[in-house]
């Protein structure tokens, strides 16, 4: 859970020590029906739900960060990727909709729409090869984030 580890209590423990105890499990089980935060081992990296003050223009979104840094603490135009909910804007690295190949080099813009057979949001390069699903696979519709690498094909990589 969030907010590191709970020390034991001790048989002792008076009233008032217990209720504190209880209502941070409390606040912590609740934190963590509004968002989800995953880590690499070391580091928080990536946020979906609620995240004051996390986004733009609101609370509600996903964030990913680079090794090292923590997504709920990095500053925003470092994120590797962020969607904000409230406004529906795409951003990476602060960017809003834009796609950097780190192999040539070139930037594009990353356009998306909604999938009507799956009710997911394809995010594509310049070319028009889908690169990104956010959403309901097709392939067995279970919900979920997939990118794939420059060059790649999200509808292959998931064999739709």
């Amino acid at each position: 859970m969030q907010g590191g580890t709970l020390r034991p209590l001790p048989p002792s423990a008076s009233n008032e020590e217990q209720s504190a105890v209880l209502n941070d499990i409390i606040n912590r089980l609740n934190a963590q029906l509004q968002s989800q935060v995953f880590t690499d081992g070391t580091t928080k990296r990536f946020v979906q739900g609620y995240a004051a003050g996390r986004w733009p223009n609101g609370d509600f979104g996903l964030a990913i960060s680079a090794p090292g840094e923590d997504v709920l603490t990095a500053e925003f135009d470092a994120l590797i990727f962020a969607w904000d909910f409230s406004s529906n804007k795409q951003y990476i690295r602060g960017g809003v909709q834009t796609y950097y190949d780190a192999d040539t080099g070139n930037i594009a813009l990353q356009t998306g729409r909604m999938d009507d057979s799956n009710m997911a949001f394809k995010a594509f390069d310049t070319s028009g090869v889908p690169i990104g699903l956010f959403g309901q696979s097709p392939k067995d519709r279970h919900g979920g984030d997939w990118v794939v690498r420059p060059g790649e094909n999200v509808d292959t990589e998931l064999k739709v």
